[in-house]
């Protein structure tokens, strides 16, 4: 009987689970065998067998996974509840807003723009408010019209005709009544003053208008000759800065350069 011929496919060896590795020339032989008996069955299980056996070993195993270091965060610092985090230097008595240049009261005393004065009797110092526009010192003279105030700054620039001027748009005279002008020198200083009595239109310390005071006497006075320039306002019912003008001037003509 003429043998039935057969294509090799494969030259890679089969494995069995129960038989162990069978080798290429043994499934042949298998083959070839079944085919002599006519066993189509046995051939179907042994092309089964044979199917089963392939060494099949997989894909290599996945390599175990790496830890990731997450990456690394600022250290932030640690910032008080209710707070910026930024620390803003605190501001001297006496010493913020436009008349910088100035310290508190001491012993009676007080500096501004490099003089230093002393308080008069029946004058008391109040604290200024925390504004560009608040003066460096200033000192309030109670009256039973009124109360006399005197605030104290030491502002650059403007020079005495603008000061003047300033003023003297804030006060509307009486009809035929003009403003007084006149100057003196104190321990080497030169002092410019206007003297006006009429309504009154200051400001706030918060650089708003104040509300218009009439009958009001305002002494401005520009001091010149100091480590820097001085401007003094003495503001009040006429009566009280009529009542507190002596002491006022006194303290001026004490003025020293510390």
């Amino acid at each position: 009987m003429k043998m039935p011929q057969h294509t090799q496919t494969a030259t890679t060896s089969f494995t069995s689970p129960a038989a162990g590795v069978i080798s290429p020339r043994q499934a042949r032989g298998i083959l070839v065998s079944a085919a002599a008996r006519g066993g189509a069955l046995l051939l179907i299980g042994v092309v089964g067998l044979v199917s089963s056996g392939c060494d099949s070993k997989g894909p290599p195993p996945m390599p175990a996974p790496r830890a990731v270091t997450p990456a690394m965060t600022p250290t932030q610092p640690s910032v008080a509840p209710g707070t910026s985090g930024v620390t803003r230097p605190a501001t001297p008595p006496g010493g913020g807003g436009a008349g910088s240049g100035g310290g508190a009261v001491t012993a009676g005393q007080f500096s501004v723009g490099g003089l230093l004065l002393t308080i008069p009797e029946g004058w008391k110092p109040s604290v200024p408010a925390s504004s560009p526009f608040a003066p460096i010192a200033d000192l309030r003279f109670a009256h039973e019209a009124g109360e006399a105030r005197a605030a104290f700054f030491a502002v650059e620039g403007g020079g005495v005709t603008m000061n003047i001027e300033r003023w003297r748009r804030q006060v509307k005279l009486p009809e035929g009544i003009d403003a007084q002008m006149t100057m003196a020198e104190r321990n080497g200083m030169k002092m410019t003053r206007i003297d006006m009595t009429g309504e009154y239109a200051g400001m706030t310390p918060a650089g708003q208008a104040a509300p218009l005071q009439t009958n009001t006497r305002f002494v401005g006075i520009v001091i010149e000759g100091g480590p820097r320039p001085v401007q003094v306002r003495l503001t009040g019912p006429k009566a009280a800065v009529d009542s507190a003008l002596a002491s006022f001037d006194q303290m001026l003509a004490g003025m020293t350069k510390p």
